[in-house]
């Protein structure tokens, strides 16, 4: 079985070193610009290069994200980031848009490209289209489930699967609704992740819209046996302590799958994982199907900690004495600890004094009225993270030797008298051979020096390798100044690791590139009905600006909604409306469905919206002319020439360009059901909740969103949204 990689979040140079030392075998970081996680620490062009150097040396690899959305002055920029990468041997880039993917193909192509989860990717059909377009690599949507990632492996092309951390409600890339609240965008980088806040809905749910966080420890074991090629922790907004933890852990369990054992994951690593960060408790997410209810953490979206006991007794005062009611098997809370006592009013601090009195543990200090019974949580072990600290603390990339992560090398040393002795180290493909000024002399004593020069050649220090196998060739016993010996190791190691740093490094490219502007849009009012309900005010107003329009319905709802159209306006030719169909965004289609819905297109001569990679790819060859919808988040010119390579005539804009005087457009697109039919913010704005049957997906929209139709008339192609 090939062992599958284990890729880590670094969101600083302390989370890197400690991925490394607790067994990365790749980590993925982000720039200071085109990053979907600018808020991260992230890396500037010199820590870039200092990490990807030390990753090498240890034999890890680094990816750098630069998976946001592009518009079509931004691409030179982007490319230009992109090429600094490529010079200083970065390992892969992570892209979500389409359009730099294809400038890198076009203009870097020995640069790997990994197509990013933000792109949707949710079946073996998405995967075929990302390799047309050149990636070597495609990081699934978290929507995935078991039986559809083992489809995604047999296609050939890399496969990646995120396996811990923080899940999206919404499917990653179709979110609007923080750039809609507040102008933050998640495709841009700087999503403020209203989904964690607090909404009124009609089931009491205080946090409707935040999934518990994906724990997949137990299933990894699967995932390799399928040929998964990397496990993905997400957390580039997490701490090195939350870094080493969950590294070391995965790592102990992919190790021992990939021996062929099958070992069970046991209690005490499930609680280390829970201690470290989670919101809710774990889910499996969608890995063997809908969780339903199971993925909310409806009560509680931040860290969620580990329950260990409760008050004992009422209290006023800064002490409270604590009851551990044997629910869970955690450790006692010690000095150092951050608790919370989650009652009527919350209240929280770390503890600074304990005491065990009369069989009771009594902590402080705390501040509030807490009540005998309040539920007690611990949301960081001082101890915990002691010992993950330990393991990454003195580490500092090339500057020190303080790790213990290091490449074994081995070492081959010719002693021959009167002549030059030669030292060959070689360690992952990588030989260097020098030969030592020093000439040794014939042993007066006749005592080989042989173990002696061993021990000195295992003295690796402050370098990147650990001693390996080391041979000595003495065919006479000679003698040599063991100045000389740890001279000429120190010289091959310097050699070996400037040898291996430089192998990686990439000639830069000369010149740039011109960016293909999009083509000409269409002059056309189109109105997009979500839910494919004829709305004659709406029609009718469209028709008043515009003798022709064009109204976008799913295609499960064309004949009806034509069949209205009729009702409405009979044969009447001063009406001219066409009617294109949609499929629903996200929505996976077999080849037999798709071809049965060209059937009917190609009788009715009418072209197809689609919204995802996967889509793209069936529908293409049908006969039919296809359409990129908003789901392929086109923002500028290449994009749209990606999407045309695969069959598309032509693309619609990205939601990324939406504006709410268009009216309720998509701001959320998820795989969970929602009991809620209305939510409603901290700031009295009300959202839509819609559910389709036919796919499984439910869409947020605003609510009371008019389309500003004095605008709407003043533009050459626009379009509109109505629910």
């Amino acid at each position: 079985m090939k062992k599958s990689e284990l890729l880590v979040p670094a969101g600083g140079k302390k989370q890197f070193v400690a991925a490394v030392e607790n067994g990365a075998d790749a980590i993925y970081i982000g720039g200071k610009n085109y990053s979907a996680r600018n808020n991260a620490d992230n890396f500037s062009d010199e820590e870039a290069e200092e990490a990807v150097d030390y990753g090498h040396l240890k034999n890890v690899k680094t990816y750098v994200a630069m998976n946001t959305l592009l518009f079509d002055d931004e691409l030179k920029g982007a490319f230009d980031q992109a090429c600094r990468y490529h010079e200083m041997g970065v390992d892969a880039l992570i892209i979500q848009d389409l359009g730099l993917g294809r400038v890198l193909k076009n203009y870097l192509p020995d640069m790997p490209l990994h197509l990013s989860t933000q792109a949707g990717v949710r079946d073996a059909a998405g995967v075929y289209a990302a390799a047309e377009l050149g990636y070597e690599r495609v990081v699934l949507a978290r929507e995935t489930g078991f039986e559809e990632i083992k489809k995604t492996v047999a296609t050939g092309t890399e496969i990646e699967v995120f396996v811990h951390g923080a899940m999206c409600i919404c499917y990653s890339g179709q979110c609007q609704l923080s750039r809609y609240i507040g102008g933050r965008s998640g495709n841009r980088g700087t999503c403020a992740q209203p989904c964690r806040l607090p909404y009124w809905c009609e089931s009491g749910r205080k946090y409707p819209l935040s999934p518990k966080d994906m724990c997949l420890i137990e299933e990894a074991g699967r995932l390799c046996e399928a040929g998964v090629a990397s496990l993905k922790i997400e957390g580039r907004m997490k701490s090195p302590e939350y870094v080493a933890v969950v590294t070391s852990i995965y790592r102990k369990y992919i190790d021992m799958w990939s021996c062929g054992h099958k070992p069970e994951v046991t209690e005490e690593d499930i609680y280390l994982l829970r201690q470290i960060y989670n919101r809710g408790g774990f889910t499996k997410g969608y890995f063997y199907g809908n969780p339903g209810e199971n993925l909310i953490a409806s009560d509680f979206s931040k860290n969620s900690g580990v329950y260990v006991g409760k008050a004992a007794s009422s209290s006023k005062g800064s002490l409270i004495s604590i009851e551990y009611d044997g629910e869970e098997k955690v450790p006692a809370i010690e000095k150092g600890d951050y608790v919370e006592i989650r009652g009527e009013k919350l209240t929280g601090n770390m503890v600074t004094y304990k005491e065990v009195k009369n069989g009771k543990t009594i902590i402080g200090d705390f501040r509030g009225n807490i009540r005998k019974g309040d539920p007690v949580y611990r949301l960081a072990s001082a101890d915990q993270l002691a010992k993950a600290r330990k393991t990454f603390e003195d580490a500092d990339y090339l500057k020190t030797g303080k790790t213990s992560r290091r490449t074994p090398v081995n070492m081959n040393l010719v002693i021959e008298a009167e002549k030059n002795m030669r030292l060959t180290v070689s360690c992952n493909g990588f030989n260097v051979t020098l030969n030592s000024d020093s000439v040794p002399q014939k042993a007066e004593s006749g005592n080989p020096i042989s173990q002696k020069a061993k021990s000195q050649l295992a003295k690796t220090g402050d370098t990147a390798f650990c001693p390996g196998d080391i041979c000595i060739y003495e065919p006479t016993p000679a003698f040599i100044p063991v100045s000389a010996i740890n001279r000429l190791r120190r010289q091959a190691l310097e050699k070996l690791e400037s040898e291996i740093i430089c192998s990686f490094k990439r000639k830069g490219i000369r010149g740039g590139f011109t960016a293909t502007a999009r083509k000409p849009e269409e002059n056309i009012m189109e109105v997009y009905f979500i839910r494919g309900k004829a709305d004659k005010k709406i029609i009718d107003k469209a028709l008043s600006l515009r003798k022709s329009i064009r109204c976008v319905v799913p295609a499960d709802k064309y004949a009806a909604f034509k069949k209205q159209l009729k009702v409405f306006y009979g044969n009447s030719k001063e009406t001219q409306i066409s009617v294109r169909p949609y499929i629903i965004p996200m929505t996976s289609v077999s080849k037999e469905k798709a071809s049965e819905i060209c059937q009917w297109l190609k009788e009715e001569n009418c072209g197809l919206y689609v919204s995802t990679l996967g889509q793209l790819y069936t529908f293409a060859g049908n006969g039919v002319r296809l359409y990129g919808d908003y789901g392929l988040n086109v923002t500028n010119g290449e994009a749209e020439l990606a999407c045309c390579q695969l069959g598309a005539v032509s693309c619609a804009d990205s939601l990324e360009k939406a504006e709410k005087w268009q009216g309720a457009y998509p701001l959320m697109i998820t795989e969970h059901e929602m009991d809620e039919k209305i939510l409603v913010d901290r700031k009295k704005s009300c959202y839509d909740v819609m559910f389709f049957d036919s796919s499984h997906k439910t869409f947020i929209t605003g609510k009371d969103c008019p389309i500003d139709w004095e605008k709407a008339g003043n533009k050459g192609s626009v379009r509109l949204f109505a629910t």
